[in-house]
């Protein structure tokens, strides 16, 4: 890791959170997948930083496209009337 090892408690359980069936909006296309498989390590700042972000900019892509959940109900909490 490029900042150092992490340790985590014995106890901590993770599990995987349901998967999206449509990935068109959160999947790397195949030139981007490419390039990152080329890249070497030492550029890799660059790749995600500069190359990936702006890409993703263009694209409309952001993190809170991720939190994006079309599979579960609105569970938004209402304002108190």
């Amino acid at each position: 890791m490029k900042q150092g090892f992490a340790a985590m408690d014995a106890r901590l359980w993770c599990t995987s959170s349901a998967r999206r069936a449509n990935r068109t909006g959160v999947r790397w296309t195949l030139f981007e997948r490419l390039m990152y498989h080329f890249t070497p390590q030492a550029a890799k700042d660059w790749f995600f930083y500069t190359f990936l972000a702006g890409r993703f900019t263009t694209r409309g892509l952001k993190d809170t496209v991720l939190r994006q959940r079309a599979w579960e109900p609105d569970t938004e909490p209402t304002a108190a009337v």
